[in-house]
């Protein structure tokens, strides 16, 4: 499908969503995305093909797009996210927006079925960029191995199965078995909830549980860590203190209250036999973080469930010189760890000072099993404080979703359908603003005064006095006028036989009367007269064509209105200008942009309306002239539609006074190059085009096909029929022009 009928469908499909939402879909700049009313996509150069997978990645888009304007709640999501981030809290957001995206996505298929399809290519799309990723990028890999950081990001694969795609598939089949679980019981809850809200409460609650799970891994790696304090005594243990032989009790006196605890605990190990547990469950969350999810149940290595001897005073010992703990249990690397610990003893021995240790080992709070008379000293809460700074550090390193407008725009960049760099071509800016007016129709979702102004004078229904004026003073010629487009436009099509000739083939049901001598018992074959046709007449409203071109436009508009209202043919009437001018849209266009103002196609008179009812419009032709004209989009704006009719024979007669012109940075030649290229693919598609110049002959440099009338009687009586069954070819006639005869 050629770009601009593409973007013409897409603009259909706005509509469509639009209805309840105010969804609209524009095409402008370079990046795919959507400010919470516009979905936007990139600016296609004309001409581009655009193949049915890339249609269906830009469909999709579009699809989950107008799905978060229909049903997420746009005002609570962005307020929610402007808090996290003030907060710093970006796994809360990225868990709401995995969650959200399933949510809505399957909303999105409920309501429309041949959604699903393209939102399975655009999810494809995503898996497929994300496994190049992290076949390419080890780092990447490694990270996603962390549950805090993956587990987003997982709930959109699972989500997706059914309409993912393969590589959606693939990806699911690579998690943990306990994460996958986890992301199974977190989309089944999700797709009960009844709005953003719901979804929130969900992605919160998870964030909580999560960030209890990692602040308590923290808090077990930080305790046993003795305090560094000289005066404390020998309240390290020395190598082999730990061992489960037992060498009775421990060379540092117990703290007052631990004796029933360490002996409970250990039996004769002491403190260390009461030190070496917690060690021991630290390396084995270590392990479970990186491999498996928050709160799973794994078995530790084997030289680590040893029986208390040599590994665990070797680890032991490690911690004693370096501070460093294991493998960070799900942190980001050591560092972290150690900061986190040196804080929390900091701010425990500020609380340790002289006549706070006997209140603080007095205190329920102040020991546990462990048995160390340095850990008395520490300070739970602030401890606890920093268990939970690593771990929301742990969760700021979140893999971020993928975002969909990303991976869109690299995928038409890879498939050559964006412009590249330095290229020449067509491209608009931007279509927002685009829009067709209609009397009834539609208000302009913009508001612009321009839009306003149009509206009120197609609807004055005083003007049909001034069509009868204009009729009036024309009378003759419109009746000539009649007789010759009622002969050349009808399409001729053999139907039928014509029964009871004198002549002709026998009529075999006719013999006893050949037999009986009667002479009509032949028959012939009947060429029927069948008005299978349309013809767009489309006029240019720019405001070179001011005054008296104006109603020259708006004479002959009347005068084949009437003559083709009296013929079995259909017709509709179209004007089309650049009536917008926005300066605040010009300043910050780029130089390759070849059309920056919006464009206005107005209707006159619809296809299936009868003429009674437009006449006051087309009597208010002259009153909407003024603006620029892009002609090539102006026209491919009609043929979108006149494509879809179904006559067989199709005319688009275009009455102008010349070249497009109009504000485009790049330049003047683009703009002319692209109505050439833009009338040869019409006629690619069997639609018949040809011009009448109003009152100049500029029209035959773009039109292979064209007339010049300077007075009306010119359209009725020297330029004869404007087409033929035969075709359209340009007769010299004067100096001052051309018409056309048929060939």
């Amino acid at each position: 499908m050629r770009s601009e009928l593409f973007q013409h469908e897409m603009a259909q499909t706005s509509a469509v969503f639009g209805r309840e939402s105010g969804v609209r879909v524009v095409f402008r700049g370079e990046s795919a995305g959507t400010d919470g009313k516009v979905v936007f996509l990139p600016a296609l150069p004309a001409g581009r093909e655009v193949s049915v997978d890339t249609a269906k990645y830009m469909r999709g888009f579009v699809d989950h797009e107008a799905g978060h304007l229909r049903h997420s709640d746009m005002p609570l999501i962005m307020e929610k996210y402007q808090q996290y981030g003030r907060e710093r809290r970006p796994f809360a957001k990225m868990m709401h927006n995995a969650l959200e995206d399933v949510w809505l996505e399957r909303r999105v298929i409920r309501e429309y079925p041949g959604a699903e399809a393209n939102l399975h290519a655009t999810a494809d799309m995503l898996a497929q960029k994300l496994k190049r990723n992290l076949k390419s990028d080890p780092e990447t890999r490694a990270r996603l191995a962390k549950p805090e950081v993956i587990l987003p990001l997982a709930c959109t694969w699972v989500g997706r199965l059914g309409y993912g795609g393969d590589g959606n598939a693939e990806l699911v089949a690579g998690l943990d078995p306990s994460l996958r679980k986890m992301c199974d019981e977190l989309v089944a809850e999700v797709l009960k909830a009844r709005n953003s809200a719901d979804v929130f409460r969900i992605s919160e609650r998870v964030e909580r549980e999560l960030m209890k799970e990692l602040a308590d891994k923290a808090m077990e790696e930080m305790m046993p860590e003795p305090e560094p304090e000289p005066e404390s005594g020998e309240g390290e243990p020395e190598p082999g203190d730990g061992d489960a032989a037992g060498d009775g009790a421990s060379a540092k006196p117990e703290p007052e209250g631990e004796g029933e605890k360490s002996d409970g605990a250990a039996g004769s190990d002491g403190e260390d036999g009461g030190g070496e547990a917690p060690e021991v469950e630290r390396e084995h969350d270590g392990e479970r973080g990186v491999e498996g999810l928050p709160g799973e149940d794994e078995d530790a290595d084997g030289e680590d469930d040893g029986d208390g001897e040599g590994g665990e005073d070797e680890a032991s010992s490690g911690h004693e010189e370096t501070g460093e703990d294991g493998d960070g249990g799900g942190f980001e690397d050591d560092g972290e760890m150690r900061e986190a610990k040196e804080g929390a003893g900091e701010r425990a021995g500020a609380v340790g000072e002289p006549g706070d240790k006997e209140l603080e080992a007095s205190e329920p709070g102040g020991t546990d099993e462990a048995g160390a008379g340095s850990r008395a000293e520490l300070d739970l809460d602030a401890l606890r404080e920093a268990a939970e700074t690593a771990a929301r550090k742990a969760m700021e390193g979140v893999a971020e979703l993928p975002e969909i407008g990303d991976a869109l725009k690299d995928k038409l960049s890879e498939e050559g359908i964006t412009r590249r760099r330095g290229e020449d071509c067509y491209v608009p800016y931007s279509t927002e603003g685009d829009a067709w007016f209609r009397e009834n129709g539609p208000h302009d979702p913009l508001y612009r005064p321009a839009s306003l102004a149009i509206r009120d004078r197609l609807g004055r229904h005083d003007r049909v006095s001034v069509y009868q004026a204009i009729l009036e003073g024309m009378s003759g010629s419109v009746n000539v006028l009649r007789r010759t487009l009622e002969r050349c436009l009808a399409s001729l099509e053999r139907r039928d036989w014509d029964f009871g000739r004198t002549h002709g083939r026998l009529d075999s049901r006719r013999l006893v009367a050949a037999v009986a001598g009667r002479e009509t018992v032949f028959k012939q074959r009947a060429d029927r007269v069948e008005p299978n046709t349309v013809v767009s007449i489309v006029i240019d409203l720019s405001g070179s064509m001011s005054g008296s071109r104006a109603l020259m436009a708006q004479k002959c508009a009347i005068a084949l209105a009437e003559a083709l209202e009296r013929t079995s043919v259909r017709y509709e009437i179209i004007g089309f200008s650049q009536p917008f001018a926005d300066h605040s849209e010009r300043s910050d266009a780029p130089r390759w942009a070849a059309r920056v103002e919006a464009l206005a196609a107005i209707e006159f008179k619809a296809v299936e309306e009868p003429l009674w009812r437009a006449k006051h419009r087309l009597a208010s032709l002259d009153l909407v002239v003024g603006g620029n004209n892009c002609d090539g989009e102006s026209l491919m704006m009609v043929h979108a539609r006149l494509r879809k009719r179904s006559e067989r024979r199709k005319v688009m007669l275009v009455l102008s006074d010349g070249s497009p012109c109009c504000v485009s940075p790049a330049g003047s030649e683009v703009l002319e190059r692209h109505l050439r290229d833009t009338l040869a693919f019409i006629e690619s598609e069997g639609v018949e085009t040809a011009a009448i110049g109003m009152q100049t002959t500029a029209v035959e440099d773009y039109y292979r096909k064209f007339a010049v009338v300077h007075l009306i009687e010119d359209l009725s009586g020297e330029a004869r029929p404007c087409c033929t069954n035969r075709g359209l070819s340009a007769v010299p006639l004067s100096p001052d022009g051309l018409i056309l005869r048929p060939q």
